[in-house]
């Protein structure tokens, strides 16, 4: 959730303060990358769903797919845009839209895990670790913001270069998490259902 609040809450400042949007094309263009998002949402879910029906691949093996995707997607565009300024502000609209598109797998990714692993308490799977990510939304903002604030009041930057420095530093700390992210579930992420819940469904079925 820490990319995913970045780009919520920090996009149209980087369109105002770095390419220099004005509100509205601010306002259109921020918009952009959602939309993305809910389109490649919807086509990760249905092109997995095709792929297990199919049998073209293991279930497992297509979660883990789109949630790398997910998570390296986003990576690579934020890396690209470390290289770019207002020069390119094309570029950087499109790679905006792109990495939070991408970003849409990870709904056919670890966020159906919990379905998987546990049909019985699913709800109060994604309930618990849902809160927890969403700690993200009160850090990320906060982080972010004090970067760029420091970085764009700084005398010790070159007045053309503050506002671009304090968001190079940004994109590389969405970065690394991404990559975290991506290695943790690539490697531990699961889709077997939990031997706890199949108790607990054994129990259910027992009492009815």
């Amino acid at each position: 959730n820490w990319g995913f609040y970045t780009f919520l809450t920090q996009t149209p400042r980087y369109f105002q303060n770095v390419l220099r949007f004005d509100i509205k094309k601010n306002g259109l263009y921020s918009s952009l990358p959602y939309l993305s998002q809910a389109l490649i949402g919807w086509l990760a879910g249905y092109l997995s769903d095709l792929f297990y029906r199919k049998r073209w691949a293991r279930l497992q093996t297509l979660r883990k797919a789109c949630n790398t995707i997910g998570f390296i997607g986003p990576a690579i565009c934020l890396l690209l845009l470390t290289r770019l300024g207002p020069d390119n502000s094309i570029w950087c609209v499109i790679l905006f839209t792109v990495a939070l598109g991408i970003n849409g797998s990870v709904l056919a990714g670890f966020q159906v895990t919990h379905v998987d692993m546990s049909p019985t308490f699913a709800s109060s799977l994604l309930g618990l670790t849902n809160c927890i990510a969403n700690f993200a939304g009160i850090l990320a903002p906060y982080f972010v913001g004090e970067i760029l604030t420091r970085t764009e009041t700084s005398t010790l930057l070159e007045p053309q270069s503050k506002n671009l420095i304090g968001w190079i530093y940004v994109f590389y700390i969405a970065i690394s998490i991404y990559l975290i992210a991506a290695i943790i579930f690539l490697v531990l992420g699961s889709n077997q259902q939990q031997k706890w819940d199949r108790l607990m469904q054994t129990k259910t079925i027992s009492e009815t």
